[in-house]
């Protein structure tokens, strides 16, 4: 099982906030900018957990998506005893898409009030 590693997508989900950001700042442009960065790092977030879930899982063409979602919690919260090291990398790859979407989501849907607090 190959997932994507966690620092390039770290990378790739920080690059468009700090980087909108610094230009929101530097050139006094519209905070809508750094607003629509957030919507780019829900995009992402999405993606990037859409393609580790197809690796973990394998779907077949009858399984939806929610399907497997609901599974993988469902398998999580009954498994409280042993943890094997894969499942702990699964759930933290999981963990990060989820709270990076949530951060996304709050840029975008409050970053223009948020670089208006550094002008």
């Amino acid at each position: 099982m190959v997932l994507l590693p966690y620092k390039k997508v770290t990378l790739l989900t920080l690059l468009p906030i700090i980087l909108s950001f610094y230009l929101d700042i530097k050139y006094d442009m519209d905070p809508s900018l750094f607003q629509r960065s957030g919507s780019l790092v829900v995009a992402l977030s999405l993606l990037f957990s859409m393609y580790n879930l197809n690796k973990i899982y394998k779907p077949d063409d009858k399984t939806q998506v929610i399907d497997i979602i609901h599974n993988m919690y469902e398998k999580l919260i009954k498994k409280k005893l042993e943890k094997v090291k894969e499942d702990n990398v699964v759930t933290f790859h999981l963990n990060y898409y989820v709270y990076s979407g949530i951060i996304g989501t709050i840029i975008w849907g409050y970053g223009d009030l948020f670089v208006n607090l550094f002008r």
